[in-house]
């Protein structure tokens, strides 16, 4: 099942566009949303790193779900969108957890990461900690699913290991994890879709401000 690209991080790519420019995506799942913004990024010589372990998601239902197509599966599909669109020689795919190819990339070597892993609070925290140092300096960390801080520091523990929270309609690990990470330092962008699911943008500002 194919679902809709998210529009909000093209639109971020577009708006900072530069020659050679390195984008990394964290949970690509069948690439969607990286099938959106490739073209544009082999026309300016830039690269991307698609990261994602290809299981679907633990505790999530519909298209994302964990055993919903196997590993190879998901894979291939994936190498196949890449390949139609002639964007196979800009791409480098991780086929790995987030944490095990954080290792493989190079501190202030991205301009835009993007995360979009597993949406529960730990793994959220620990992925942006683990990325931010990747992102260079005024470059950007950013996310999905972030719906506002009205409930933030409210959640339970059982709220905050969950992919959704139905009180308040939002994603509570990934809410609390950014809130916790960046406070106000943070953006809200509704996607041009219109749907309730804003991505978040986090402007890096010199890494003396970070106690990671």
């Amino acid at each position: 099942m194919s679902l809709r690209p998210i529009k909000a991080l093209t639109d971020l790519i577009k708006q900072n566009i530069m020659s050679n420019m390195v984008i990394a995506e964290v949970g690509t799942h069948s690439g969607d949303t990286s099938v959106d913004y490739l073209p544009i990024l082999k026309s300016i010589n830039g690269k991307s790193i698609l990261i994602d372990w290809f299981l679907g998601s633990e505790g999530v239902v519909g298209p994302h779900a964990q055993g919903l197509h196997t590993h190879d599966q998901l894979l291939d599909i994936l190498k196949v969108r890449i390949q139609k669109i002639g964007c196979e020689d800009i791409v480098n795919i991780y086929d790995c957890s987030s944490l095990e190819a954080v290792t493989r990339i190079d501190d202030d070597s991205i301009d835009i990461c993007f995360i979009d892993a597993d949406h529960r609070y730990e793994h959220v925290k620990k992925d942006i900690m683990a990325y931010l140092p990747k992102v260079k300096e005024n470059g950007f960390l950013c996310g999905h699913d972030c719906e506002g801080f009205k409930y933030v520091n409210t959640f339970s523990s059982e709220e905050l290991n969950t992919d959704y929270c139905h009180r308040g309609s939002c994603h509570a690990g990934v809410v609390q994890a950014v809130y916790e990470s960046f406070g106000d330092d943070v953006s809200l962008v509704a996607d041009p879709y219109g749907q309730n699911v804003p991505i978040w943008i986090h402007k890096k500002k010199h890494i003396s401000r970070y106690s990671l």
